[in-house]
């Protein structure tokens, strides 16, 4: 295992995390919805994890926290809920992909 980076995901790797979704037994329905507020931990090229937030105004709902099983139990599932932001205006900075490392 390499170094586990948080980060946010790309429209293009939306499928890769609705099978882990899928994987973990999670439903994948408005996933494509909350793509802008969608956080993902990567070992290398993997995605290995996932978090989104579903935006309502001020506040967020803390949705789709998923963990590949051969990665559970090592705190990733704990990094991204520690890496959502507090307030959505974090989420709408350009310009950074805002990422995190976590051993």
């Amino acid at each position: 295992m390499q170094m586990v980076r948080v980060r946010k995901l790309d429209q293009r790797r939306s499928d890769e995390v609705a099978a882990l979704l899928t994987r973990s037994g999670l439903p994948t329905c408005g996933l494509t919805a909350h793509v802008a507020s969608t956080l993902i931990a990567v070992d290398g090229a993997d995605i290995v994890g996932c978090a989104a937030l579903e935006l309502y105004g001020d506040a967020a709902l803390l949705r789709s926290v998923a963990v590949a099983e051969s990665y559970r139990g090592q705190g990733i599932g704990h990094s991204l809920f520690e890496s959502s932001p507090p307030t959505p205006d974090i989420l709408s900075k350009k310009g950074s992909n805002n990422d995190r490392s976590y051993d």
